[in-house]
C-alpha cells in the first residue's frame, strides 16, 4: 500500500493543478510542481512527525504530503513557499491549529480538517494564484480570512459552525468561491472593500448572513442557492454589483441594500439583481436605500404581468421605489 502512495499523489496533483479564474490572463504557473514529496506521519523511513519541519525542508515546486491522523503542532504553521501541501484525505487528516500562507504566490492546500480551535484556520496575507479546495473548516473562529489575496480560487470545501464567517475577503481582488458549503456560520462570505470577486455555485444555509458586504464592487454573485438564512444578502456602501440566477428563498429577509452613518442612509449604486428567484421569504421584498439599483426579470413568488414594487426606507432621502419591470412569470431552474 505504501507504495502506491507516490502513484496517489501524483493522481491528487493532477487534479488539483492551478486553474486560472475567468479573468485572469495568467494562464500558466512560473512553478513547476514535479519537486520531490515529503511525507508526514504513516511509518515511512524518514517521514517527518509535524507538518511544520516538511514545510520548512521543502523547496518551491515541492509537495508536502500529509497521511491521515490529528496533527496538533505547539505553533501555527507558515507557508512562505509555492508548494502543495495535501492531506491524505480531509476525512481523517486534521490539524487543530492555524495556517498561516502569506507573501508567496503558488500554494495548493487542500484534503484536511480544521476543527475546534478558537482561531482563524487559514489565514492568507499577499498572496496570489493559491487553490484552498476540499477541506473542512469546523468549529474555528473563522474559517479562511484574506487580505491582499488576488486570483485565488476556493472550491469545494465545507465551512460548519464557526463562530465568526466561513470566508472573509479583506482588500482581496480578482477571487473565485465557487461549490462550496457554508452552514450554521455567523457569516457565510464576508466581503470588506473588495472588488471584482466571483462567488457562485455555493449552498449558503442556516448562517445570520448569508453574503455580508461592505464596500464591495463590482463584485458577482451568481447561480448560489441562499436558504433559511435571518438575511439572505445584505451589501452595504457597494457598488456596480451583479446578482443573478440566485435562488434565495426561506430566509428571514431576502436583500438589503443600504449603509447607516450619522447622517442617515448613504445609498448603493447601480447594483443588478436580474432574473433571480426570491420568494418564499419571510420579509420577501427586498430592503434599500436610495434609489439608483436595478431589478430585472426576478421570480417573486407568483406569476406577474404589472411591475413588482420595491419600496425604499425613510431616512433622510425621499421615500424611494424601484421596479421589477419585467417580472419573470415561473421560477428560473437554479
Amino acid at each position: 500500500m505504501k507504495r502506491l502512495i507516490p502513484i496517489l499523489v501524483t493522481l491528487l496533483l493532477a487534479s488539483t493543478s492551478f486553474v486560472g479564474v475567468s479573468y485572469n490572463t495568467e494562464k500558466s504557473s512560473p512553478v513547476s510542481f514535479d519537486g520531490k514529496t515529503l511525507f508526514v506521519g504513516g511509518s515511512g523511513p524518514g517521514n517527518y512527525t509535524n507538518i511544520q519541519d516538511a514545510i520548512d525542508d521543502a523547496s518551491d515546486g515541492d509537495t508536502v504530503f500529509v497521511y491521515n491522523g490529528t496533527y496538533d503542532d505547539k505553533n501555527n504553521n507558515t507557508v512562505e513557499k509555492s508548494i502543495n501541501i495535501l492531506g491524505e484525505n480531509r476525512s481523517n487528516t486534521f490539524i487543530s491549529n492555524r495556517i498561516y500562507i502569506r507573501n508567496i504566490n503558488f500554494v495548493n492546500f487542500s484534503e484536511f480538517t480544521i476543527s475546534n480551535t478558537n482561531k482563524i484556520a487559514l489565514d492568507l496575507r499577499e498572496v496570489g494564484h493559491c487553490n484552498i479546495s476540499n477541506n473542512n473548516f469546523i468549529k474555528t473562529d473563522g474559517g479562511i480570512y484574506t487580505i491582499d489575496a488576488s486570483y485565488c480560487i476556493f472550491t469545494n470545501n465545507l465551512f460548519l459552525n464557526n463562530n465568526n464567517y466561513g470566508i472573509k475577503l479583506s482588500y482581496s481582488n480578482y477571487n473565485t468561491i465557487t461549490s462550496n458549503i457554508f452552514e450554521n456560520n455567523h457569516d457565510g462570505i464576508y466581503i470588506d472593500d473588495s472588488y471584482d470577486n466571483l462567488i457562485e455555485m455555493n449552498k449558503i444555509c442556516n448562517n445570520s448572513c448569508g453574503i455580508y458586504g461592505i464596500k464591495g464592487d463590482l463584485n458577482i454573485i451568481i447561480k448560489n442557492i441562499i436558504y433559511y438564512n435571518e438575511e439572505g444578502i445584505n451589501i452595504l456602501d457597494s457598488d456596480f454589483n451583479l446578482i443573478k440566477n440566485n435562488d434565495i428563498k426561506f430566509n428571514s429577509k431576502s436583500i438589503i441594500f443600504g449603509f447607516f452613518h450619522p447622517f442617515g442612509y448613504r445609498p448603493n449604486y447601480f447594483n443588478k439583481v436580474f432574473k433571480n428567484n426570491i420568494y418564499q421569504n419571510d420579509n420577501n421584498r427586498p430592503t434599500f436605500y436610495g434609489s439608483f439599483n436595478r431589478w430585472r426579470g426576478n421570480f417573486w413568488g407568483t406569476p406577474r404581468i404589472m411591475p413588482y414594487p420595491i419600496f425604499g426606507k425613510v431616512t433622510v432621502y425621499p421615500i424611494k421605489i424601484n421596479f421589477d419591470f419585467f417580472p419573470a412569470k415561473e421560477p428560473y431552474d437554479i
